[in-house]
């Protein structure tokens, strides 16, 4: 009988087997179901068994381990077989308390299938798995059958949330465990692989079954107990071709995979020629210090012919500085002796040249004998590029530690591991008390700010700018700093960061200072009495306090942005455009300027103007101080037009007044005039002298309006000049009788009033008429002394002396002469005095 046939009748009587238990359940569905139930308890034991006999030939973990999840599967059954209502061996439990076991043995068998996997590969140690199974047992019981804390799976005949989530879990469990298997497949024979997927497909339908199924004895009972049925079985057949055929099968390819290996290795060792031969890399094997193979490539290193090397020893290729080294290295190797089997040295090529290579060496086994396998490139060129670099790295290291700038940076771990001179200042930490601590605990711990910049950097992977930072170093030391955040990327991972900083503190102070003095301007300019205007270049305004917005009736906000000339009348416009020109050109003036007001009243302001200018002396604007002046504008005008006025009238008096004194003198002279005529009637003496006095009496008057005419000044009279030509108006008067008569002249610049005036001129006229009258009769030199002199506080001295006779009397109050007693009146008038002294002539001072 062929092996189809065979399958054929097992199908037979697998389907037979379950037509039989189909009627069973017709008649007896309790021993239906207790047949079933038996049955899986029966292949969960076998299992274990099989797994178990077998693990010493095999030593399959893979399958121990399902054999102990299953003999722990079958216990749980067992007690859900025997805690069922009906047969009433455990009581006093809940009337789910066999549903809440069945769903515990389900959990158990799905979640440990998925871990099975595991152990496809791996070595188990039997004893743990199964005291951790023994350890979850015993828990289970506790919560089940002492401490009944297991929840409920049906209430009422109506499936809880927790039988449906738990349910769905286990499906989700095993399609995940299934599809496991499908992805692991190539580890099983294709039989075993085929049943283990029908089990893990029956299983699964089992259970979605059961999720779908509302009452404890539901109607799918039937179709939940045949699919768990075809479980077992196929969960058996699959433990039985992994434990028993296998090996056997294994056994037989055992000599067709060894003479595939041999081919293999045939082929390897092909490969392998063809690959030394091909590759640029060295390849050389040698015993001892002689060399037993060699490659094309180091030919072309060294020079040497393959022949030439194989007959060479090893160490003389090596430069003498490194041959120690190596050798010592091959030594220590064959020893067994743990050293790195990668390592840098010089050879000497044929051409006595020096190189450098790169050499990597393991001990290998040929024939029971040691051989050092070794590989080598030529690393010259990037030696002398490596040293380029360190001399770079140097030079870069000198201008690190040499900045003003601090340079710290840290690895992914937040571990710091370089910082330079200028970031241990701003630590204000020995360089040995900051590498290989942590930035944010050991160095930013009371640094909030900082540590949100460095985390958002190591966020965004882009550099971050921070400036006026707090920073309080870890000696409490409080610094402001300014620098960037650097993330350091490798294939897009984040490495470490590079911070740079630099100390701002003096800054930040100076700029706190300078905000102060700005706040404390700008509390001035707002409290000043005085207008503060700013325009800029363009005339528009840019500042103005609100004392300047009072002026005009508009508020800050208003004024700001307005051209200057919004605030000019437009006739007033080109006028003020010159004028802005022109304070350009001085750079800073005061002026008076009239501004049309939000009302379109008018205000007067002065104005003081100071061109602003950039540090490239380029124009920015002005600044102007405005002060409202219309209330003295309105004065002054008002007085301009007062003064104006009084000018029109003054003229008029003035006018007047030379009109008067123009007539006064002209009718003084019509009275001399008539005197004249009535001197000339009278022939004899005595009436020509009297005539003649009054006339110069009356001439003295004359002179003074005549002067008065004449002058600007109609309140005062310039004494010298009056004197003079009054000495001269008398003079002529006695000229025949007085010739040898000298008259000596001292007067001051001295201006008297016309009331003043008058008193002296008639005062001079009668002292000079009575000395050429009367006082140098047979005298020789006469001299008459005239002298007037301004004394402190407004006082004078009024002297007329001559060498002359002299007065026949000493006190004036006591002479009849009428000359006389009109000078004492005229001297009276004067709120004056006067003093006689008639020693050598006549002398008499009046002072008033």
């Amino acid at each position: 009988m062929n092996k189809q046939n065979i399958k054929i009748e097992k199908l037979i009587y697998l389907l037979s087997f379950i037509a039989g238990l189909v009627f069973l359940s017709t008649k007896n569905y309790s021993l239906f179901h207790f047949s079933l139930e038996l049955f899986g308890i029966i292949v969960s034991f076998a299992v274990l068994i099989i797994a178990a006999n077998s693990y010493q030939s095999n030593n399959n973990s893979y399958l121990m381990f399902l054999g102990v999840a299953f003999c722990f599967y079958g216990t749980f059954n067992f007690l859900h077989i025997i805690s069922h209502d009906r047969l009433g061996i455990i009581v006093g439990y809940p009337k789910d308390l066999s549903y809440q076991l069945k769903i515990i043995s389900n959990f158990i068998i799905s979640g440990s299938f998925l871990l099975s996997f595991i152990f496809i590969k791996k070595k188990i140690n039997i004893r743990i798995i199964f005291y951790s199974y023994t350890v979850l047992f015993a828990i289970i019981l506790l919560i089940v059958f002492y401490f009944r804390i297991f929840p409920s799976t049906f209430l009422d005949n109506n499936p809880t949330l927790f039988k449906t989530i738990t349910q769905l879990f286990i499906i989700i469990i095993s399609i995940i465990s299934f599809l496991v298997l499908i992805k692991q497949k190539d580890v099983f024979v294709k039989e075993t692989f085929y049943y283990l997927s029908f089990a893990f497909v029956f299983f699964i339908i089992s259970q979605i079954v059961n999720f779908f199924s509302v009452l404890e004895k539901d109607s799918l009972d039937l179709y939940i107990h045949l699919l768990l049925l075809l479980y077992s079985y196929c969960i058996y057949k699959a433990i039985a071709q992994m434990a028993i055929k296998k090996p056997y099968e294994l056994a037989e390819t055992e000599i067709d995979n060894r003479m595939i290996i041999e081919k293999k290795l045939k082929e390897s060792e092909i490969l392998f020629k063809n690959i030394t031969e091909m590759v640029d890399t060295s390849i050389v094997i040698r015993k001892d210090n002689q060399l037993v193979f060699v490659n094309e490539a180091l030919e072309k290193i060294i020079g040497y012919k393959k022949e030439e090397l194989l007959k060479m020893n090893f160490l003389d290729l090596i430069s003498p500085e490194h041959r120690e080294m190596v050798k010592e290295i091959g030594l220590a190797r064959q020893r067994g002796e743990d050293i790195p089997s990668n390592y840098e040295f010089k050879i000497i090529t044929k051409n006595n040249e020096i190189k450098w290579v790169n050499c990597f060496a393991k001990v290998i086994t040929l024939s029971n004998e040691q051989y050092i396998l070794a590989t080598g490139f030529d690393i010259t060129e990037a030696k002398t590029s490596q040293e380029k670099i360190i001399e770079l790295k140097s030079f870069y290291e000198t201008i690190l530690e040499n900045i003003i700038d601090g340079v710290l940076v840290f690895d992914k771990n937040d571990i710091i591991y370089y910082v330079n001179n200028g970031m241990q200042r701003i630590i204000d930490l020995p360089r040995n008390e900051i590498i290989g601590k942590n930035i944010f605990s050991d160095i930013l711990d009371d640094n909030t700010e900082l540590i949100s910049y460095f985390e958002h950097s190591k966020e965004v992977f882009n550099i971050l700018n921070f400036r006026g930072i707090r920073f309080n170093t870890p000696t409490k030391k409080l610094t402001y700093q300014s620098g960037y955040l650097i993330p350091l990327l490798k294939d897009n991972n984040y490495e470490g960061t590079i911070f740079t900083a630099r100390d701002i503190t003096n800054t930040i102070e100076m700029e706190d200072d300078l905000i102060e003095s700005e706040q404390n301007y700008k509390r001035i300019i707002e409290t000043a009495n005085e207008g503060i205007w700013v325009i800029d270049n363009h005339n528009n305004t840019v500042l103005v306090n609100k004392t300047m917005a009072d002026m005009l009736g508009y508020t800050m906000e208003e004024m700001i942005g307005k051209s200057l000339f919004d605030f000019i009348e437009n006739e007033l416009k080109e006028s003020a455009n010159k004028k802005l020109i022109e304070i350009y050109q001085i750079k800073k003036t005061v002026c008076d300027f009239r501004l049309k007001c939000k009302n379109n009243s008018f205000i007067w302001v002065i104005i003081s103007v100071n061109m602003l200018f950039d540090k490239n002396e380029n124009y920015i604007g002005a600044l102007g101080m405005l002060t409202d002046i219309t209330t003295r504008k309105i004065a002054e005008e008002n007085l301009k037009k007062s003064e104006e006025k009084l000018k029109s009238l003054l003229f008029q008096k003035e006018t007047l007044l030379k009109e008067m004194h123009h007539r006064i003198k002209n009718n003084l002279y019509l009275i001399m005039n008539l005197i004249s005529l009535k001197k000339d009637k009278y022939q004899n003496e005595v009436s020509t002298e009297i005539f003649e006095e009054i006339k110069s009496r009356i001439g003295s008057i004359a002179i003074i309006h005549d002067k008065l005419y004449k002058s600007e000044n109609f309140e005062e009279i310039d004494i010298e000049t009056y004197i003079k030509e009054l000495i001269d108006s008398v003079y002529n008067l006695f000229r025949k009788d007085v010739q040898n008569v000298r008259i000596e002249v001292d007067i001051d610049k001295i201006l008297l009033n016309i009331e003043q005036a008058i008193s002296c001129g008639l005062i001079l006229n009668e002292l000079l008429t009575n000395s050429f009258k009367y006082a140098f009769k047979d005298i020789e030199n006469c001299i008459i002394s005239i002298k007037f002199k301004n004394l402190e506080q407004n006082k004078f001295l009024f002297e007329v002396k001559d060498n002359g006779v002299g007065y026949y009397i000493d006190n004036i109050n006591k002479t009849d002469d009428l000359g006389l007693k009109l000078v004492k009146i005229l001297v009276e008038q004067l709120n004056g005095k006067i003093e006689i002294n008639n020693t050598n002539g006549c002398e008499i001072k009046i002072y008033f």
